[in-house]
């Protein structure tokens, strides 16, 4: 049966707000599931891209351990200065 409730629930895992400025500086980030991110790890791994391609960012990322690591920069940087 319908429900009437006090307020709209918040979402679970959704619509976070990550630190994609902090992560996405040009240093070696290493992000442990389930604390910096609640998503899979291959669903974190293509939102980590596209925040990087957003932002005109080529980025490597590498699961080593369960640990999620992974850093950005300018295109040219990380494959050695080619465009």
């Amino acid at each position: 049966m319908a429900e009437k409730v006090d307020q709209f629930p918040d979402l679970i895992g959704r619509g976070r707000s990550y630190p994609w400025d902090e992560w996405l500086d040009g240093d070696v980030w290493k992000l442990t599931q389930g604390e910096d991110f609640t998503a899979s790890m291959s669903n974190f791994r293509g939102l980590v891209y596209m925040k990087a391609q957003d932002r005109q960012l080529q980025v490597r990322t590498r699961v080593v351990d369960g640990a999620f690591y992974l850093q950005a920069e300018p295109r040219a940087a990380l494959n050695g200065g080619a465009s």
